[in-house]
């Protein structure tokens, strides 16, 4: 991860962003990915599967119906 292809001078930052970020998206079943315009720039798009309590089966202390 820690890693550079480039260096300082040739590209800012640390180089660990988006391979951070795809750690975290393989941890949770996801998926990462990147469109590149040169000289435009980049799009990264970071796509998770819903949780249970977005899909609408949450767990509410206040509804006795969840006991």
């Amino acid at each position: 991860m820690f890693d550079r292809l480039h260096s300082i001078d040739e590209y800012d930052g640390t180089g660990i962003g988006l391979a951070l970020c795809q750690r975290l998206v393989d941890r949770h079943d996801g998926e990462i990915t990147v469109e590149s315009t040169p000289g435009e720039g980049s799009t990264v798009t970071v796509t998770l599967p819903a949780s249970d309590e977005t899909a609408g089966s949450h767990n509410d202390a206040s509804d006795p119906s969840n006991e």
